[in-house]
């Protein structure tokens, strides 16, 4: 299996797990000892096959943030 396969490989495997950022991913693959052009390769296929989505990230921290922690909105007061 060529090496650049190895990185899209495990960069799939990470996105299996949750939802990450381009940049997650390029610095845990850069921590595993990928070269730039691996996981510049590999970056390029997984946002190609839609498996990497900076948007769908943002929307789901988003999502996050106003369910989960009660952000977003400010409640208006009673009686205005």
């Amino acid at each position: 299996m060529m090496r650049a396969s190895r990185a899209y490989i495990d960069g799939l495997k990470m996105l299996a797990r949750r939802e990450l950022s381009e940049q997650q991913v390029r610095q845990r693959l850069g921590r595993k000892a990928y070269d730039q052009q691996e996981i510049d390769d590999a970056v390029e296929r997984l946002r190609g096959e839609r498996a990497l989505d900076d948007a769908r990230v943002a929307e789901a921290i988003a999502r996050t943030e106003v369910t989960l922690r009660k952000r977003g909105k400010i409640p208006t007061p009673p009686g205005d």
